[in-house]
């Protein structure tokens, strides 16, 4: 290792500044005016190509426990607001009807739905997520002339009233005295939705639906109407509506129960809640919701950009997150949070990635309240003894503590079931999947690197870690046993690949952090560890068998090579999220790093969108700043949904890929491990311009700010709330000076650059408990004014990003050459080069698409290279030809500037002009087909659907043949036809 170079900062050219330069940096935002600009926003008509008719469409609502979203569903007569509740989960009891696996067992159940009647039919309507107060609200006009409004929120205040509320307001002068959008509570069944599958399931009773008097202190005029759902064990689960009118306006209240011991107790509990916040008033309770979030947003971490559709993505998934987590609920997110998808494939908790991708985010966002219930979860599963009965009954009467986590899907008790083929009794054992309770344990780890609270460490993390490696003893091969005298692993699975093997890279490079964790831990005072059990740490550590390489790089596990795609990282947890790997010179484990990283990236037909987080940080550890953000902008484009949701199919949420994202970008900004400070390390200046944060968290329990001006760091301020040991990593021209508010002297030391950006390194010493210093170019100090962290001023035309805008009336499709498999005239078009402009250097290159047969009315479309944003100018959008002249013009804005030009042609706007989505004709299929014109203009143009676009559904490349017309697949299989663009009219 080369040596270390060590300057203080009293020495020559490094004194510390003095006079007005400020010690710590302040938060200079408006929350309530810089959300409005951030808000979700919808418009449409009854013409609209484009509706919210889908799940992913939806405006949504949440109180960390319940859950609403509202989309208008075909045949666009009403809308639907769908509820969730995310701690009812079937309860059936095991015996006759228990068939072996989670999902027919246990399934989180669906809990049914409000059908919102549009009266005389729908006109025109909007809708608007307002993250400053936490509510939705969608207007609408009816083809009668009548005009209402309805507000819905989820009470962020539970602990007064824990209802969702709804109020809808009209004019009865145009609509009369009734509610022109009547409420109708529909219940579900309340069944697993894989029960099809499987013929020996017994479904519950079905729900009874019936009107009942309201309870006290209901208002007079009010109405209650209940749905209770019976289950096999004769427990039950309750739903409430509860409406009181009034002139010209009807406010309703909606109340779940959870699983109880009786319908009765279900109802009572349910009614209770219903009657009490309508007692309480609408008014109070939407008082009482604005203010917790107006008081939520300053607490945690703040991030902006001038990348305003980025900076709206990242607010989105904290409205949503806390929507979903909540300290005090003592409920863990599954894959659907409170937003449950009636089909959904995955009705339950997945903890072979998806929980632990999830909770993440909060620990850097300063949002420790919202990751508690992660930590409580785990910790109530620990301490009942359920994490045990995951592994072998033999292996219980250890003298060790052990425990494990299911193989893949359980319910909120985590409690392994069985797949498809195997029994009651399944247990997580080789040669399953069974590192997911180390990965597990390493969010709690992580939650004490940046928070150093050891009550929570001694608790939580230490019993769970300990007892998921003493685990692996029970099954380890002793190294004594081995022709190598190195300790092994048996054949298990590495989550997600076809083919097992053993010394599973997923399960060695988490046993080795595990392990080398808990001593460090151990060391600090953290746990009492018995004499025996540290020395077999010890040993074991000592003797671990080394992670299985081959000429790629690392493998799945001894003997299989990542020889097909495969869209997890699981045999690269050591490069991230571990980080165990040396990166501090070129060789060694920075080039095995890089190189296993290109291998799996670039094996693309199974990649999938929640990959991608994954990738960006990988690449910000390599210094690869530039794919650092495009594999986070790539994913926002290419696969999040237009309310920031994501999804695996037509029904599969999964919540962790937006909130994973999230935290990359906050990566990007702030990446803390091994002890240092990363500052802007993941940040590239053109394609995430004016990037500054303010408190993101780091590891030793610092609070970090700072900010990025001509393409270099302009300062970083840290509170410490600790005063541990502080290193700061930034390209922040040296040599660095400070300014504290300490009442000791604090003082600076050069470090010698390491890592693959080798960029100035400095250790800051005396630091105490909560103090701040402020870090900055000796030769340029900052002022107040360069500390205060607000938005960033953005692109105008990009706020409100996210949502649905209005596009145009005209469908462009996909169908084979002449089949007419589509309906409509096939009119196909020919590719016509156009002469650029003079002067015009953004139009070279350009093409016309004309139609050679169909409607006259219909003008041709024009294939422009249009800027638009983009740094390399090759991106590509479809424009009428005659909004091309306009649309050259080239705007600095991504995505809103160039699709304002295409609006004829029904394309909606995308981030990137390369990316533009075309609404398809059979929407009903949810799936949209997108036109991409990957590099330098040319006949090269991939035709796919967006959704499985670099999916595992064999998405092609095709080419453009000029001559023809044709769209031909650049990869022949027999009875594929070419395709040609076409349009109907």
């Amino acid at each position: 290792m080369p040596a270390r170079c060590s300057v203080l900062a009293v020495l020559s050219g490094l004194a510390l500044a003095r006079g007005a330069v400020p010690s710590s940096a302040s938060l200079a935002v408006d929350f309530e005016s810089h959300l409005a600009t951030q808000d979700l926003t919808w418009e449409w008509t009854n013409t609209s190509s484009q509706r919210p008719s889908l799940w992913w469409d939806s405006g949504f609502v949440g109180n960390g426990l319940l859950g609403a979203y509202l989309f208008e569903p075909d045949p666009h007569d009403h809308w639907r607001i769908e509820l969730s509740r995310m701690d009812v989960y079937d309860d059936r009891y095991s015996g006759k009807n228990h068939t072996g696996n989670f999902v027919y067992d246990t399934p989180r159940l669906p809990i049914g739905y409000l059908r919102v009647g549009l009266g005389s039919g729908m006109a025109s309507a909007s809708m608007r997520i307002s993250l400053f107060r936490g509510e939705l609200t969608a207007n609408v006009s009816l083809r009668s002339g009548c005009s209402a409004s309805l507000t819905l929120l989820a009470n962020a205040a539970f602990d007064q009233h824990d209802v969702m509320a709804m109020s809808t307001v009209w004019d009865t002068a145009a609509c009369g005295p009734a509610n022109p959008l009547a409420v109708q509570l529909v219940a579900e069944v309340a069944e697993s939705t894989w029960a099809p599958r499987n013929p020996d399931y017994v479904p519950n009773p079905p729900a009874q639906v019936s009107r009942v008097a309201p309870p006290s202190p209901a208002p007079e005029q009010a109405a209650l109407v209940v749905s209770v759902q019976p289950h096999l064990r004769g427990t039950a689960h309750c739903t409430a509506l509860l409406t009181v009118p009034s002139a010209g306006r009807e406010d309703a209240f909606v109340a779940i129960s959870p699983v109880v011991s009786s319908p009765r107790e279900a109802q009572f509990q349910a009614s209770t809640a219903a009657a009490r916040a309508s007692g309480a008033g609408m008014a109070a309770i939407r008082a009482a919701n604005a203010a917790w979030w107006a008081a939520f947003w300053p607490r945690g971490a703040f991030v902006t950009t001038d990348a305003t559709w980025v900076s709206s993505f990242w607010a989105a998934q904290w409205y949503k997150f806390a929507s979903a987590s909540r300290q005090g609920r003592g409920v863990m997110m599954d894959l659907q949070g409170p937003w449950f998808v009636p089909g959904t494939p995955w009705p339950d908790v997945h903890l072979d990635m998806n929980v632990q991708m999830q909770h993440y985010a909060p620990l850097s966002a300063n949002r420790l309240d919202l990751f508690q219930p992660f930590l409580d979860t785990f910790a109530a599963a620990q301490r009942a003894g359920r994490l045990s009965l995951n592994a072998p009954a033999a292996w219980h009467s250890s003298a060790f503590a052990v425990a494990a986590a299911p193989t893949a899907a359980s319910g909120l008790q985590l409690i392994e079931t069985c797949y498809w083929d195997h029994g009651p009794n399944c247990t997580t054992s080789p040669p399953s999947i069974t590192g997911n309770l180390l990965w597990v344990a390493h969010l709690a780890e992580r939650h004490f690197a940046v928070s150093l609270n050891r009550t929570s460490a001694e608790s939580v993390l230490f019993p769970l870690l300990s007892a998921a490696l003493n685990f692996y003893r029970f099954f380890q091969l002793p190294g004594p046993t081995q022709p190598d005298g190195r300790t092994h692993l048996p054949t298990t699975f590495s989550p997600e690949f076809p083919y097992r093997g053993p010394d599973t890279n997923y399960d060695l490079q988490l046993y080795r952090w595990g392990l080398l964790r808990i001593l460090q831990l151990a060391d600090a005072g953290v746990g009492r560890p018995s004499p025996e059990e540290r020395s077999q740490w010890e040993a074991r550590l000592a003797d671990l068998a080394p992670y299985p390489v081959g000429p790629d790089g690392l493998m799945i596990a001894e003997g299989v090579p990542l020889n097909v795609s495969h869209r997890h990282f699981s045999h690269l947890m050591a490069v991230w999220p571990l980080r165990t790997m040396n990166f501090s010179d070129a060789d060694g484990d920075f080039a095995l790093a890089t190189r296993s990283v290109d291998h799996w990236a670039g094996m693309k037909g199974a990649l999938t969108g929640f990959c991608r987080p994954a990738m960006s940080q990988m690449s910000a550890q390599f210094g690869r700043r530039a794919a650092a953000i495009t594999n986070i902008t790539f994913l926002l484009s290419d696969w999040i949904k237009p309310n920031t949701f994501y999804s695996e199919g037509a029904n599969g949420p999964c919540t962790e890929t937006p909130y994973a994202a999230a935290y990359a970008l906050q990566a990007a900004m702030l990446s803390s491990w091994n002890g240092t400070q990363r500052v802007f390390a993941g940040v590239d200046d053109g394609l995430l311009p004016g990037a500054a944060f303010y408190g993101l968290r780091g590891e030793g329990a610092f609070l970090v700010s700072a900010r990025r001006v001509s393409n270099k760091t302009r300062f970083v301020a840290v509170l410490s709330e600790a005063g541990s040991g502080l290193v700061v990593e930034a390209d922040m021209p040296e040599p660095w000076a400070a300014q504290s508010n300490a009442t000791t002297p604090v003082t600076l030391e050069r470090l010698h650059p390491v890592g693959p950006a080798m960029l100035p390194r400095y250790r800051v010493h005396g630091l105490p408990a909560w103090s701040s210093v402020v870090l900055f170019p000796s030769d340029d100090p900052v002022s107040a004014g360069d500390v205060a962290i607000g938005p960033a001023p953005g692109c105008p035309a990009d706020f409100n990003f996210w949502g649905m805008k209005p596009g145009g009336d005209v469908p462009v499709t996909l169908a084979a050459c002449g089949n007419g498999s589509q309906p409509g005239p096939d009119q196909q078009f020919r590719m016509v080069p156009l002469p650029a402009p003079d002067g015009d250097s953004s139009a070279d290159g350009t093409f016309e698409l004309r139609f050679l047969g169909g409607s006259p009315a219909q003008e041709p479309l024009c294939l422009g290279t249009l800027a638009c944003g983009t740094t390399d100018g090759t991106g590509a959008v479809l424009v009428s030809c005659a909004a091309a002249a306009a649309a050259r013009a080239a705007p600095g804005c991504k995505g809103s500037p160039c699709a304002a030009a295409n609006t004829a042609w029904a394309w909606s706007p995308s981030p990137f002009a390369n990316r533009l989505r075309l609404p398809y004709a059979s929407r009903q299929q949810g799936q949209d087909m997108c036109l991409d014109v990957p590099g330098a203009i040319g006949p090269a143009v991939d035709l796919y659907s967006c959704d499985n676009h670099v999916g595992q559904y064999l998405n092609q490349e095709w080419t453009f043949n000029s001559s023809t017309g044709a769209v031909v697949s650049q990869i022949t299989r027999p009875g594929w036809q070419g395709t040609c663009l076409t349009a109907h009219g």
